[in-house]
């Protein structure tokens, strides 16, 4: 289920290393969910080999924009709340990761140190994505300079509802404004605050050192190198201070490179996410997976009567809800892997979500240090979602 490549052949030959990580992704996305995956941004997570930039493999991928709404959020941890590219990406790595600590010293990818696993220094991890991270990864100076409000540099920004579409808005937007804060950090403060605990998760950094991207790959269409470096470390680099041990601020390169990424202008209500055969995919407005057939792709061009596009449809839309469920990057699902480690190694299971990330009591610390750093530099306050969402049992 994971993609093991290593370049060969004339034409991998002459592209360079970002290249081809956009490239494998891009046929990977294709090739398991179909075109209309591409409709949304993609990215990807990579573990390369030090050694030998030809020796790469994709471990994770997502497709997608958005999330769901409020209205929505489940009280059993059975949605995923946000779906964008980066950050199912993440989750998915995460689901990887559960494997690797499963299979204890036979994983390739991860080495033993005392009690805890960490990410064995043959690899770095780097995150291969079509476009800048939603939130403050996308606040250029150009976009300062339009005639639209754009949130202030650094500040940390959620996904609202406003002006008749929904937008990634900043703390200071919202109460100039009078609306509500939602309860979802942007990509771009969700990748700082990994960038500092590391992208493993609460739950599995009782078995796991923190894990960290070392590399970010863009495309020059949109990004800007010194406001994804901003988002990402420098609004923190001076601003963070005691954190736990082994937890620290790191600075990961950030490559902008002159990458066509094909996008497709259909369906943008869904995401995609792979380590596992057959792909999800996630409504968006709704947080639950259904079984994504690459072949139910179907244009409106591809019909010569209106009444047959509708009937596909309608067909497609029965077919999917039959396979509906929780899906695998739920809390709830990674709860249940996180469970099935305790029992493997002889731990006892606490008894709900919330007590299980409590027992996380360095990447908490870490956590809230990061917080409470973004507050006191005046960059806004982190969103909090609603205490009876993490109640649950495996």
């Amino acid at each position: 289920a994971v993609v093991s490549t290593q370049s060969t052949g004339a034409t991998n030959a002459i592209l360079t290393q970002n290249e081809r990580l956009m490239k494998v992704l891009i046929d990977t996305v294709i090739e398991s969910a179909g075109k209309k995956a591409l409709a949304s941004t993609i990215a990807g997570l990579f573990l390369v080999k030090r050694s030998s930039d030809s020796e790469y493999v994709l471990v994770s991928c997502g497709s997608g924009v958005g999330g769901i709404s409020e209205k929505h959020l489940p009280l059993d941890g059975s949605r995923v709340i946000d779906s964008s590219a980066e950050i199912l990406a993440i989750r998915a790595f995460r689901l990887f990761l559960h494997d690797e600590v499963e299979k204890g010293s036979s994983s390739p990818y991860l080495v033993r140190n005392g009690n805890m696993f960490e990410l064995s220094t043959e690899y770095e991890l780097i995150l291969v994505t079509s476009s800048a991270p939603a939130g403050d990864a996308s606040v250029t100076e150009a976009s300062q300079k339009s005639q639209h409000e754009t949130p202030s540099p650094g500040s940390l920004q959620t996904r609202i509802q406003f002006e008749d579409r929904v937008r990634v808005v900043s703390e200071e937007m919202a109460l100039k404004h009078g609306l509500k804060m939602n309860f979802v950090a942007s990509s771009s403060d969700k990748l700082a605050m990994y960038n500092v605990v590391g992208i493993q998760g609460s739950l599995l950094s009782q078995f796991v050192r923190p894990i960290y991207i070392t590399r970010y790959i863009l495309p020059r269409n949109g990004c800007d190198k010194t406001s994804v470096e901003r988002a990402i470390f420098r609004r923190l680099k001076d601003v963070v201070y005691k954190l736990p041990l082994p937890y620290g601020i790191t600075e990961p390169e950030v490559d902008i490179h002159c990458i066509r990424v094909p996008h497709n202008k259909g369906c943008r209500v869904a995401g995609w996410c792979g380590t596992k055969s057959p792909w999800e995919c996630v409504r968006v407005h709704s947080g639950i997976a259904f079984t994504c057939d690459p072949a139910d792709g179907k244009d409106h061009k591809d019909f010569e009567r209106e009444v047959e596009y509708f009937e596909y449809k309608l067909e497609m839309a029965k077919r999917a809800e039959k396979t509906e469920r929780p899906s695998l990057l739920s809390k709830k699902c990674l709860f249940a892997r996180y469970a099935r480690l305790c029992e493997a190694y002889k731990m006892e299971v606490p008894q709900t979500y919330f007590l299980a990330k409590s027992l996380s009591s360095g990447y908490n610390g870490a956590k809230m240090v990061v917080k409470n750093a973004f507050k006191s530099a005046e960059l806004g306050t982190w969103p909090v979602k609603p205490a009876n969402t993490e109640n649950f049992a495996s």
